[in-house]
This record gives C-alpha cells, sequence and structure tokens, in this order.
C-alpha cells in the first residue's frame, strides 16, 4: 500500500544575522523523481515528474511558541529566492542506469514488533563524562557484559536476511543526502536568506517551515490534498544576537490536533541548538579487544587504535529507537507516535593540542577534491564529511536487539572520514588510479604518544549544515569536550635475530603503522613505504626499527627438569646503537661449571660472574635458554607509555648448547664413610620391613614404595632379579611384594651426582652397574623430577641409588661361603670430554654367610664316655671320681669343614622316680634359643666378623680318633652354666641338635640349619662323693642321696634312692707286687636323726670297732691292715631287695658308685 505523501519540506535554519536568517531547504520526493506521482488528486490537472518541477518556496514565520506549528497560526509569509537546478533529469537517469532500483518506493511498512530496538553499552568514559547514576532506559543502555557477551555468542542456526544490490528510490535518496551538492544538482536542497520584518522578531523564539509558493509546482495539489506534501518547522530559540541555529528536530506543521509527548522534543530542540554535542567521551584501548574497559582483563594490544570517540550515547539511542517506529508506519501502537523526525544525519569531530591554551580547533572530516557521481561531474568540492552512527543487527537478521557500537569514531592521526591513500597502500588497499577526494588539514594536530588532546562533536543536519570548526557552542557545558592522554600501550613487537657461531645479532624490532607515527620519528611514513617491497617478500606488514626501543634485557636461564622448566641464572642488559638499524653483536663464551647455584644472589657456585658488557658466560653440558626483551626508553612520570608493561616487547628466546671438556669430580665420594655409597642388607619378613630398609638408606618410604626425602632428587635404577616398578621419573621405586627383598642381600649402591640438575651430558641410560665386571642394571637419569623432590629442591645435587639382589646360595652344591663383591659405575655420556673424562667408581663389599647349613643331624647311638680309671698304686686304699660325659653318635660326620654340630636345651624335667609321691611338677615348659632375629642386617665396606649367633647354641665336642679323620661322635657338654655337680643332672633334657656354621662370618639368621629334637636325654649324674670318718669308736661312712630338683625347688623329701656303705680292708697280692680290697662288711645306710636341711638327703652308715675287727678275724686279716670304703646308690625297686648287692645282685639297678676313699688310720684300737 502507497503511502498519500508524496514528499517532505524540511527546514534546517543556520544563522540568525540580526535581520534575516540563513536557511536550507530540503525537498524530499518519496517516489520515482522521473515519472509523474502516481495519484492525480486534481482531474486533468497534470502532475510533473519531481526531475522536471519547478520549485518555489515561502517561509512561514510564527513568532511564538505558544502553539505548535499550524498554518493557522502563521503570522508572516515571506516568498524566498531560490535557484532552480539545472536538468537534474538526466542526473537521475544515469542514477536510475548505476543503481539496481527494484524496490517499490514509498511503500507503508509495517510497525516493527516490541523486540526489536536498538541497545549500547554505555562505557565507563561515558559515566565518568558527567554525573551519571543509571541510564535513562535499562531497556536501551546497558552497563554490564550484556555488549561483550552478545558480540562472542554463536550466531543461532537460521536463514539470514543479507543484503543485496536492489534499491528503492528511497534509499537512493538516503544516500543522496550524504552529498549536499548532489542534492543541489538534483533540486533536493536550496540555501537562501530569510528576511525578517524586523529585528527583534523572534525575541520570544517562534517557529519557522516552508511550504511552495504560488507559482510552483504541486501547489495547486498540495493545496487541495494536504498530506500530500508534509511540511515541517523548525524551532527558533530566542533571537537577540548574532549566532548559529541548528534544527536538531523537525516538528510537524498541521492544523489538527497532534497528541504525544512534546516535552521531551522541546527540550532536545532546546539542548543542541546550537549544533554541539553536550556530552562527549573519548578513550584510548588499552587491550587488543578494544571493546574491553582499561580495567578489564585481556591480552595487550597487537596494533594501535588511536583514540576512541563517543557522544550523546543514550541521546542517540533515544533518536534511533523513536525513528523505528515512524507516524506512517501502519498499525495500531499502544502509544501515540509524533511525527517529529530527528534532523541530524551525521558528526563532525574537532580536535586540539590540549597542552597548548592557545591551540584552535581543527576538524577532522575536512575532505577536498572532484566530485564525481554516476559520471556526473560536481565539481570541486570543499567541506566536511559526516560521521554516522548506525546499529548493526549482531547476527545477520532484520529484526530483534541490534546494537550501537560502543564508541562511533576513532582517530589514529589521519582522517576520521576518509583514510590517507598512503597508509592504504601499506596493506595493499590503494586505489591503482588517484582518490578524487582526499582528507585536508592532518597536518594542523599529529597524534602523537605522549600528548594530551581534546576533543568536541558538531552536528550535521540533513543538508549538510551545521556549526563549523571555527563556531563556539553557545552552551557552557563541561561535558562538551574531552580529553584524553594518548600514550603508548602497544608494546614493542619482538627482536630480529641472526645466529652466528656463538654471537647473535640482535636488531630492534619493527613498529609498522600507525605506531611508529605517534612516535614522532621524521619521515616515517615514507621509511615504511620504502620497506614495503621487503615486506612483501617477507610476508609481513611494513615496519621499522622501534625507535622507542633502547636496551635489550638478557635473561639466561638453563633447561631443568621438565619439557618447559628452565632455571634463571642471570639477567643483564645492553645497549642498542643509537643508529636505529645497527644491531647488537651478543657473543658467547662457554665454561666448564660442575654445580650451579639457583636463587642465590650472591653467587652462581662454579658459574663466573657475566660482565656488564662484553660476552655472555655461559655453562657447558646444558641446554641454555637466552630470552631477549627489547625494553623502551625510561618513562619515570608514566606521561609517554601507558604501563610498565608496555614498555617491554615480545621475548624472544634463543637456544644454545656447548660440550664440556672436562667432566672430573662427576660424583662426591666420602673417603671416610664408605657404608654411604654401598651397604648389604638382609631383611627378614616384618611389617615394618621398608620402614627398615629406608632408613638404613636414608629414604623415605610408604608401603612398598621407597622415595627420597622432601627437596632431594632421588633416582632409582634396579636389577632384573627383584620384581619393582619405576615411577616415569624413576624417582621412586615400587616393590612387587616383601618376598622380593627377603632371603637375599639388598646390596645398595648410593652416589652423590656433583653436578646441578641443570646439567644434561648423560644418555637416557646414563649409569651403568657392574658387578664382578658383569652388568646389572643401569640407572636413568631422565629429565624430571618427582614433586616430593620438588618441595623446597636442593638443586645442587642427585642421589643415584641402585638396587641390586644377590642370592646368598652356593652355586653347583658349592658350600656356602662368605660373598666378595666388586661395584663398578659406569657414566655413559653423550661426549667424549676433551680435557678429563669423568671417574668410574669402584666399591667393593665383603658379605657374610646367609645360607643355614642344608644338613640335617641323625643320631644313631649314646653312650657314656669315662676318664681313665686312677688308683693308689701303693695300698690300693683310694680311687679317683672318673670324668663322664655323654656322647652321641651320629650317622655321618660333618660335612662342612667350618661347620660343627649344635645343641641346645628346649626343656628339662626331674627324674620321677626321684619325686615324692604327691607332688605335683605341672607342665614342663620348653624354650628355643634366642637367635638374633635380624630383622634387618647391614653390612658395610671393611665390616668383621662379629659371630653373630654363635653362641645362641653349644657345640658338641668332636672324639677324636686316631684313624678317622672326620669323625662322627661328639660329645655332649653339659647345659650352659651348669657343673658336674648340679642336682639338675638328676634330670631329663630334651633337646634341638643341628649343623651349624663355626669358622666362617655368618649372619645370626644363617647361622644354623635344621634341627632335629632328642628327648629323654640324661647326662650322667653327678658323682658320688663318700666322706670317711673314724674314731676311737669306729667307722662313720656318709655320701648324698639323688634328689630331684626344678627351678631350685626341692622336689625329694628325704631319700627316694637306697644307698649302701661297703667297708674294704687292702691285702697284698700273692706276688707281693700289688693290693686288692676284701670286701669286709655292707650296711645299708639311712638318714640320721638331726634338724639340719643340709643332712635331710644325705645317707650314713656306721661300723664300731668290735665289728671291724671281727670281719678282719673271719678272713685272717691282722686288725690294723688298712681300711677304705665306698659307697653305691641304688634305684629303686617296685619291691625292695634285701640284700641287692649280695644274693640278690643284679636284680636292683646301680645308679652311681663313689669313688673309693681310705679310712683315716687312729692310734689305738680297743686301747
Amino acid at each position: 500500500m502507497l503511502s498519500g505523501t508524496k514528499a517532505s519540506i524540511l527546514c534546517f535554519p543556520q544563522k540568525f544575522t540580526g535581520n534575516s536568517i540563513s536557511l536550507h531547504i530540503l525537498f524530499v520526493p518519496r517516489e520515482d523523481p522521473l515519472i509523474p506521482f502516481t495519484t492525480e488528486l486534481i482531474p486533468g490537472t497534470p502532475v510533473a515528474a519531481f526531475a522536471k518541477a519547478k520549485l518555489k518556496f515561502a517561509a512561514k514565520l510564527i513568532p511564538s511558541l505558544e502553539l505548535l506549528p499550524s498554518p493557522s497560526t502563521v503570522v508572516d509569509s515571506v516568498d524566498l529566492l531560490t535557484d532552480f537546478p539545472d536538468d537534474p533529469e538526466p542526473v537521475f537517469q544515469a542514477l536510475k542506469d548505476n543503481f539496481n532500483i527494484t524496490i517499490a518506493a514509498n511503500e507503508l511498512k509495517p510497525l516493527p514488533k516490541n523486540s526489536t530496538f536498538i541497545r549500547k553499552y554505555l562505557p565507563k568514559s561515558y559515566r565518568n563524562a558527567f554525573d551519571f547514576t543509571h541510564p535513562r532506559s535499562p531497556r536501551f543502555g546497558v552497563v554490564d557484559d550484556e555488549y561483550l557477551c552478545a558480540m562472542k555468542k554463536e550466531s543461532p542456526p537460521g536463514t539470514k536476511d543479507f543484503n543485496n544490490d536492489d534499491l528503492s528510490w528511497g534509499k537512493v535518496y538516503a544516500m543522496l543526502l550524504r552529498q549536499p551538492e548532489l542534492c543541489k544538482r538534483l533540486g533536493m536542497l536550496y540555501k537562501t536568506t530569510v528576511p525578517l520584518p524586523q529585528a527583534d522578531y523572534f525575541k520570544n523564539g517562534g517557529w519557522i517551515y516552508l511550504d511552495l509558493a504560488t507559482g510552483s509546482d504541486y501547489f495547486g495539489n498540495a493545496a487541495a490534498d494536504k498530506v500530500l506534501i508534509k511540511k515541517y518547522a523548525a524551532r527558533l530559540p530566542k533571537l537577540s544576537v548574532e549566532r548559529t541555529l541548528f534544527a536538531p528536530i523537525q516538528f510537524f506543521v498541521t492544523d489538527d490536533v497532534q497528541a504525544g509527548n512534546f516535552d521531551v522534543l522541546f527540550k532536545e530542540a532546546a539542548d543542541f541548538d546550537d549544533g554541539f554535542t553536550n556530552i562527549v567521551h573519548c578513550m584510548q584501548p588499552q587491550k587488543s579487544n578494544p571493546v574491553l574497559e582499561a580495567d578489564q582483563d585481556g591480552l595487550p594490544p597487537v596494533s594501535d587504535f588511536g583514540i576512541r570517540i563517543g557522544w550523546e550515547d543514550e541521546q542517540l539511542l533515544e533518536w534511533l529507537n523513536r525513528l523505528l517506529r515512524r507516524p506512517d508506519h501502519s498499525g495500531a501502537s499502544a502509544e501515540p507516535i509524533v511525527d517529529a523526525p530527528v534532523g541530524v544525519l551525521n558528526y563532525r569531530i574537532d580536535v586540539k593540542d590540549a597542552d597548548d591554551p592557545a591551540a584552535k580547533w581543527h576538524s577532522l572530516n575536512k575532505v577536498a577534491g572532484e566530485l564525481s557521481i554516476a559520471g556526473v561531474d560536481l565539481g570541486q568540492f570543499s567541506g566536511e564529511f559526516g560521521v554516522e552512527v548506525a546499529p548493526t543487527q549482531l547476527d545477520g537478521y532484520k529484526e530483534g536487539i541490534f546494537w550501537l557500537p560502543a564508541y562511533f569514531s576513532q582517530w589514529d592521526g589521519t582522517s576520521v572520514v576518509l583514510k590517507e591513500d598512503r597508509a592504504m597502500k601499506l596493506y595493499g588497499m590503494g586505489s591503482a588510479t588517484p582518490r578524487p577526494v582526499n582528507p585536508v588539514g592532518l597536518d594542523q594536530v599529529e597524534l602523537l604518544y605522549g600528548k594530551t588532546y581534546r576533543f568536541r562533536v558538531r552536528m550535521a543536519d540533513m543538508t549538510g549544515g551545521g556549526p563549523t570548526e571555527k563556531d563556539n557552542p553557545l552552551h557552557s557545558i563541561p561535558s562538551q569536550h574531552a580529553a584524553c592522554r594518548f600514550r603508548r600501550y602497544l608494546p614493542p613487537a619482538g627482536v630480529k635475530v641472526h645466529p652466528l657461531q656463538n654471537t647473535y645479532k640482535i636488531y630492534r624490532p619493527l613498529l609498522g603503522y600507525p605506531a611508529l607515527l605517534f612516535t614522532g620519528l621524521d619521515n616515517a611514513l615514507d621509511l615504511l613505504e620504502a620497506d614495503l617491497p621487503v615486506a612483501k617478500k617477507d610476508k609481513r606488514e611494513p615496519g621499522y626499527p622501534d625507535p622507542d626501543v633502547v636496551t635489550l634485557r638478557i635473561e639466561v636461564a638453563v633447561k631443568g627438569l621438565g619439557a618447559q622448566t628452565f632455571y634463571p641464572l642471570y639477567t643483564t642488559t645492553r645497549d642498542f646503537p643509537s643508529v636505529l638499524t645497527e644491531p647488537i653483536n651478543l657473543g658467547l663464551s662457554f665454561v666448564d661449571a660442575r654445580v650451579i647455584k639457583f636463587n642465590d644472589p650472591a653467587t652462581l657456585g662454579d658459574l663466573p660472574a657475566t660482565p656488564a658488557t662484553g660476552n655472555l658466560i655461559l655453562p657447558t653440558a646444558r641446554d641454555i635458554r637466552i630470552t631477549v626483551t627489547p625494553v623502551c626508553k625510561e618513562d619515570p612520570l608514566a606521561e609517554y607509555f601507558g604501563s610498565e608493561e608496555a614498555r617491554y616487547g615480545r621475548p624472544t628466546e634463543l637456544f644454545t648448547r656447548a660440550d664440556s671438556n672436562d667432566e672430573s669430580g662427576l660424583f662426591t665420594m666420602d673417603a671416610g664413610n664408605p657404608g654411604k655409597h654401598l651397604k648389604g642388607i638382609m631383611l627378614q619378613p616384618d611389617e615394618k620391613m621398608m620402614s627398615r630398609l629406608a632408613a638404613a638408606i636414608d629414604l623415605e618410604t610408604n608401603g612398598l614404595t621407597l622415595f627420597g626425602k622432601p627437596g632431594q632428587r632421588v633416582v632409582f635404577g634396579c636389577c632384573r632379579e627383584v620384581n619393582h616398578l619405576l615411577s616415569p621419573e624413576n624417582g621412586s621405586i615400587s616393590f612387587s611384594s616383601q618376598a622380593d627383598l627377603v632371603k637375599q642381600w639388598i646390596v645398595v649402591v648410593s652416589l652423590e651426582l656433583n653436578r646441578d640438575w641443570s646439567w644434561n651430558a648423560l644418555h637416557d641410560k646414563s649409569f651403568t652397574i657392574k658387578r664382578n665386571g658383569v652388568e646389572t642394571g643401569t640407572i636413568d637419569l631422565l629429565r624430571t623430577a618427582s614433586s616430593v623432590a620438588l618441595q623446597e629442591a636442593d638443586r645442587g645435587k642427585t642421589t643415584l641409588v641402585f638396587i641390586d639382589a644377590v642370592d646368598p646360595k652356593p652355586k653347583n652344591d658349592d658350600f656356602p661361603r662368605p660373598l666378595r663383591l666388586k661395584y663398578e659405575i659406569e657414566p655413559n655420556l653423550l661426549h667424549n670430554p676433551v680435557i678429563a673424562p669423568p671417574e668410574k667408581p669402584e666399591l667393593e663389599i665383603h658379605l657374610p654367610v646367609a645360607v643355614i647349613p642344608a644338613q640335617l643331624p641323625k643320631v644313631l647311638s649314646a653312650g657314656i664316655a669315662l676318664s681313665h680309671y686312677t688308683r693308689d698304686h701303693d695300698g690300693y686304699a683310694w680311687s679317683r671320681t672318673r670324668q663322664k660325659m655323654l656322647w652321641l653318635e651320629f650317622e655321618e660326620p660333618v660335612r662342612d669343614p667350618v661347620d660343627n654340630y649344635f645343641v641346645y636345651v628346649k626343656a628339662y624335667a626331674p627324674d620321677p622316680l626321684l619325686v615324692n609321691s604327691g607332688v605335683d611338677v605341672g607342665e614342663i615348659g620348653e624354650t628355643s634359643a634366642y637367635i638374633d632375629p635380624e630383622l634387618i642386617r647391614v653390612i658395610t665396606p671393611g665390616h668383621s666378623d662379629d659371630r653373630a649367633g654363635l653362641n645362641a647354641m653349644q657345640q658338641m665336642i668332636p672324639c677324636a680318633h686316631p684313624d678317622r679323620e672326620n669323625p662322627r661322635h661328639f660329645l655332649l657338654p653339659l647345659p650352659t652354666g651348669m657343673t658336674g655337680d648340679a642336682p639338675e643332672l638328676f634330670g631329663f633334657f630334651t633337646y634341638e641338635i643341628c649343623v651349624g656354621h663355626k669358622d666362617t662370618w655368618s649372619t645370626a639368621q644363617g647361622r644354623f640349619g635344621r634341627t632335629i629334637r632328642l628327648s629323654g636325654v640324661q647326662h650322667p649324674a653327678p658323682s658320688l662323693v663318700c666322706s670317711v670318718s673314724r674314731n676311737d669308736q669306729g667307722v662313720s661312712v656318709t655320701a648324698p642321696y639323688a634328689r630331684a630338683v626344678l627351678e631350685g625347688k626341692e622336689l625329694t623329701t628325704g631319700f627316694a634312692t637306697e644307698a649302701w656303705a661297703l667297708l674294704y680292708a687292702q691285702v697284698k697280692t700273692v706276688d707281693n707286687k700289688d693290693h686288692r680290697n676284701i670286701l669286709l662288711s655292707r650296711k645299708r645306710m639311712g638318714i640320721g636323726h638331726n634338724d639340719f636341711m643340709y643332712l635331710q638327703h644325705v645317707g650314713i652308715a656306721d661300723w664300731i670297732n668290735n665289728e671291724i675287727i671281727d670281719s678282719l678275724g673271719q678272713y685272717g686279716i691282722d686288725k690294723n691292715a688298712p681300711l677304705s670304703c665306698m659307697v653305691i646308690e641304688l634305684l629303686p625297686n617296685t619291691e625292695p631287695d634285701s640284700d641287692p648287692l649280695g644274693g640278690d645282685l643284679g636284680y636292683t639297678r646301680i645308679y652311681r658308685t663313689s669313688q673309693l676313699e681310705p679310712v683315716p688310720e687312729v692310734c689305738c684300737v680297743n686301747c
């Protein structure tokens, strides 16, 4: 549906000169200008096409603001003089031929949806420009991250309405408004002056609008149809002195009542009636994303954006959202829509040096040149182009939320409306033919780092009119100006490096456009153009050495443990030459350094200090990173640079390395403590076994895992004989079970590597470990460390730990013998040092036997061994007590010459025949030989034989035999601490018998073999001692009875055995060469009547002299013949015999016999 309105007349006053007003008339058709209007309102009256129309205008004056403008309130009408355009029809035809005008014009559009509106982020510079409290409309203005999120979010799926080349005449007219000279050529724009009836005509303000004058085309048609051509009035302030005029709002002229809120429109018309914006703000982007505020996190800029400028953010939001809903939109609106179009088309920006009080404003919009559009020569143009503000639908749709940019323009030292042609050529965007219109006046104010600039913004109406750069605002508002100190936030790029032999040529980084110009370098643009051929070849942007860079910061670091770990060594600087294109010649000097001290400000250990000038001192055998950073000149007052970080350029990393010449002193050896480097360890299964092992080798443990102490780097290696798992960095070792560590020697080789962690001169298989000349494993020193080692790390050394397992069992059924082990540690270097290779430590250790004898004893027989019988050879009056020992016969002799048979008393019990009836002996307990459990046995080099465990059991005594070299008969010694007269010998013993190592170094646990049990062993009883006394009455004989004891307690009261005393007389043999004893008498001994405890177990027998004499007489022996006595002890029978040593001899077991004891002589018998 076409609108009934075919054109609009808008009035734009420019200046009040005291008795006249200069103004611009804008006549905007709405349909095809080459054909008549589509409707003839007066039948028979021809309607000319706009391209052929001759228009005349009359100014309508209303010297009052009491009412809205209307024809009925017009006080005066002034016919105006205007020039007709010179045949605009060919120009319109040329436009039609050059543009694809296919869309119908002047169609009534539907009212946009409520979900379609325009929003804007209100940056902090805007909010800080005046007393901002909150957005005027939260629906339109936002202060949070909504805009940033909207830009980052993914576009929703769906068909999008992309622009094409199809146009309507309405869009063509809109484009023509950007070129006022073309509008004049086409008869759309007229410039004229309205004489006023009197100078104070508008002393109270008023209205002015334009209408067709009598004789003008369309005059009659417009008179007949009031909506055919709409007229809009400009509001005039009170006019008394000369001043500029500006019409930001156009008010519809009608006699009809107009609904709506006009208060806002009146305020806007008054606020901007001088053509200057009241709120201007600016900022310099400090991040690579220019949308980010200064206090938001972001990357530094990669190029300089210049200064961003904004103005009247919320006012523009209000105007643009108002324009979305025009009165000629079809459809009902919830609120009345006032027909008051915004007369502002674009904006012009002025700048001046804020540091210069006498500085003048200079326009950044000025251009000049020959204008030609669609082949139509418009002649020479010298004026200003405008900056337009337009929203964007970020998702590419025609509906939904549109966003205004955070800032509306930016100044990078060039025009804000046209880029400098030479600058565009730097980026390959310049045209091959000269541009007809170019910026002018850019040399008036140069954009330089460290200077402060002030900005203001002028409005331009639809005719291109508005205040000039020479005009000043009529409203004094502080926020009309905005100042910004232009600083350098762009850090330098990386330096350019040319490597040579042990030297680097380092050139200043390049600085491109436009930042190079901002430094104030002379002929900067010429220098950039000169670099263009080289830049294209190198596929980079044109650049020139950064004049702000004066110093090169050099940070030297060595690669540590980990792919990206570097330890800093030192930082130094070198100054760039004064000639910008000259490089720094950075030389390198390599020295051998065993241990470098890190994080020690006083010294670097073995690495000499680098001087302030000259070559860098670098260590050999290390991967070195040299980080070179360009540094700009000092700026202590922060006037030139935006931040301290901006002074430092992008670091460039250089990597180098040199092989060492001297690798002596590779290990720190403690000659006085060889056990520090080598230990042989024998472990026994125990819940704390791993803790004991860890403590023995100064490590930490967790479960079955060994690792170093915090801050200590330990690297493990292990032989294949032990099931283990090394951590990825070899910083810990885990065993599969405790069984893998027992019953074998765990030999631990521990060495301290006298190199810091950055030293890297070894193969991955770093150290080869040999045992007795045969490789047993390796230690792989990988370039990483455990998290434990990194805790307050000591990076000056590394502990190497190799765990070897040695089977103590002999090979080929040999007898076990102590082991002699020799370990060699061989470093595997990446290169061979020229001067001094590393040492190859050799460590030796002697380990005791840790394998029990394999032989198992087997007893064949037992017996009593007696000492020789000794008697008195002169008269046979006495005999000595014979020594008796129990012997055992074994099936075979001890196989290993260094072994022997060993015994241990397991239990003891008294002889039940000697225990009184009714005495409860109780439970007989058993004991075991205490052999040191040796939960951990640690042997170090130089360890001597400590006879461990040898005394835990008693050695049996081999019986010598002249015919046998390897005896099988062994005497059983009395139990430890027991003498031959101990009453315990009347009891029975239980023995454990085994073969043990006697004459070789052995561990306690490896000392004794498997045991056999031998019960009911009874040693020879204590010797029976006979005591004889004689007096004048006769002879008395005493002897102790056998008795039972247990744990010191007497179990026999009185006597349990039977003792007989025998009286002998010595007579000579027939040959008179010897003597023999003749038994005279025997008597059963009894216990005497006494209260003494020690006599309760002593038997007594007496012979009076008469008895003795009678007995001697019976055998015809002299009554003075020498006499002797002895005692025989018998074990009790169930039924005692009356004469067990006489007629009943042989029926009662003889237990003990005493020695033959002489009876003392007396002087007289029966005197």
